[in-house]
């Protein structure tokens, strides 16, 4: 078996597989050392759950094609931007390139009003564990693949590091939702280059200064780079979610596809 059929094969197990452990992962560590206490667990898994269900569908409909099945149709690509490099070079600037077209994608959702609107339902919940990490809209499913399959393409990126991308977004999407509060010592060493749990509770938090900060993926270096990055004590209490959803049902199926097209309070 050649290595484009080995990606082809494996990128949907390597997903799946990650999806699972991070999830299992962070909610033990959720459980362990919570930030704070959450009830109705397995009300918000049971509708985050459906909503992911919903999202997933939509973009394998839709989009048709998976992030390493772009690469690979875009690597012998005379315009790429990447594909001429060596492949080290290429690999790290493949994961460095989508890291920060996450970060451009997410400042873009809060500076665009029908975006806003869209991504609005991520931050509606007014609590926030490891459940969160999948609690996006269809619609938000739907533009953030194809903007990533966009960048792929420009990019021609290496189809391995595609996969290495994919992976560590879907394993730190979990991580930094997890309701865990870290030791002191481990948060201080990881921040300095990674997005943790108490650094993206801050984007979540209700007062709308936070919520346009830290909106980094998986690396703090754009929020540092850009003049966005926010950071607290970790013992500092603050309410999450969006002032106008307090008193609303922001779990109940119809809010969560139906929050986008509802007229703003």
């Amino acid at each position: 078996m050649n290595a484009v059929n080995w990606l082809l094969l494996n990128q949907s197990k390597g997903y799946w597989i990650a999806f699972l452990v991070a999830f299992f992962a962070a909610a033990v560590a959720e459980s362990l050392r919570p930030a704070r206490v959450i009830t109705g667990v397995e009300k918000r898994w049971a509708r985050h759950g459906a909503l992911f269900v919903v999202g997933t569908v939509a973009v394998g409909v839709v989009l048709r094609f998976s992030p390493v099945a772009v690469a690979l149709a875009f690597s012998d690509s005379p315009h790429g931007l990447l594909n001429r490099l060596p492949f080290w070079p290429a690999f790290v600037l493949t994961i460095l390139a989508l890291d920060l077209v996450h970060y451009v994608t997410h400042w873009t959702y809060h500076h665009v009003g029908w975006l806003w609107k869209v991504h609005s339902v991520h931050h509606s919940d007014v609590d926030y564990d490891v459940s969160t990490a999948v609690r996006f809209h269809p619609i938000e499913y739907l533009l953030g693949g194809g903007s990533t399959l966009a960048a792929i393409a420009l990019l021609a990126a290496p189809p391995i590091a595609v996969l290495v991308s994919e992976l560590i977004t879907v394993v730190t999407n979990l991580a930094v939702h997890a309701n865990a509060n870290y030791p002191p010592a481990l948060e201080r060493v990881l921040r300095t280059v990674f997005v943790t749990p108490a650094i993206h509770r801050i984007h979540h938090a209700e007062d709308f200064g936070d919520q346009n900060a830290n909106y980094g993926q998986s690396l703090v270096i754009w929020d540092r780079l850009f003049a966005t990055f926010r950071a607290r004590a970790a013992s500092q209490n603050f309410a999450t979610g969006l002032e106008e959803s307090r008193g609303c049902d922001t779990l109940s199926i119809h809010h969560l596809l139906t929050a986008p097209f509802r007229r703003s309070k």
